[in-house]
């Protein structure tokens, strides 16, 4: 089910006007918070074909151009082509035309959601924009329902993680965002962090600059350190280290030397044996009796 059926709508543009516009009349979505990143593998894939074979969806602008709802990362790799003036690829790329701007808001999410992994980021401003949007649905009678499972629904997460997104969004400062983009905070991380006051969010922040990543030992040493030494407790330890350093090493008697000290004086153990026990020997009930002569 795609993501305007989950929010209880239809879209109006189902005859879409389809035809070849330049990419210097498209211009990208600002509403588009979605990473394009890098296009190489992209290009070449569009070099192999020809030319852009699957269609972007553009909604028109009042200035003739066409701002972007799907296919960000198609037209920026057909305008590095071109630029590098690669031969065989077209000025022009096939696009829908579709005039419903608010659903379109909802196909830009719709289109992203799925198509690749997103970073923690991503995955909480994906929830903004349509935690936003329903709203604006709901508000202007277009669309009914919980809120919280049509969204987990259309971006075919847990009710638990919407929560998490929720907490993160409203709770966690602003300056962790780079943090999120890159891939140094998690989802799990970001949502422990939400819950700390803002004077401990800035600390931590400070405290944490170059990590690598941000684990949940690492807050949770952070919320529950662990409790420094006395001076009266370090001076104890010092004082063991010490008398242990004080202390003569013992020497441990080697087996082999005292065997040799045994030999040496002539000691038999089965002779010693017998002179233990005399001439007596032990009966069933364990009683010494003599032996016969």
């Amino acid at each position: 089910m795609s993501l305007m059926e989950n929010m209880g709508l239809v879209n109006k543009d189902k005859d879409r006007t389809i035809k070849q516009i330049p990419v210097n009349l498209l211009v990208e979505n600002p509403d588009n918070f979605y990473i394009v990143g890098d296009v190489e593998e992209l290009k070449n894939s569009i070099i192999a074909a020809g030319g852009v074979r699957q269609n972007l969806i553009v909604e028109p602008m009042k200035d003739g151009r066409y701002m972007i709802v799907s296919g960000h990362r198609r037209c920026k790799a057909v305008k590095e082509l071109l630029k590098e003036q690669t031969v065989g690829i077209p000025d022009t790329v096939p696009c829908e035309i579709s005039t419903d701007h608010y659903g379109n808001q909802l196909l830009l999410i719709d289109t992203n959601s799925t198509s690749r992994d997103l970073t923690a980021w991503e995955r909480v401003e994906q929830y903004k924009q349509l935690n936003s949007l329903f709203k604006y649905g709901v508000m202007t009678n277009q669309i009914s329902g919980r809120k919280r499972d049509a969204i987990a629904k259309t971006l075919h997460e847990s009710t638990t993680n919407i929560a998490r997104y929720s907490a993160i969004s409203n709770n966690l400062r602003k300056y962790y965002a780079d943090w999120m983009k890159s891939g140094k905070l998690g989802i799990s991380a970001a949502y422990e962090l939400s819950k700390l006051t803002p004077d401990q969010q800035k600390d931590f922040y400070e405290q944490h600059m170059d990590d690598d990543e941000i684990t949940l030992k690492s807050i949770e040493d952070f919320i529950h350190p662990a409790p420094e030494e006395t001076p009266d407790q370090e001076a104890a330890v010092q004082e063991e280290a010490a008398v242990q350093a004080e202390r003569p090493e013992t020497d441990e008697e080697d087996p082999e030397e005292y065997y040799e000290d045994i030999e040496e004086a002539g000691y038999d153990e089965e002779e010693d044996s017998d002179e233990y026990y005399g001439d007596e020997e032990v009966d069933e009930d364990g009683e010494y009796y003599g032996r016969d002569e």
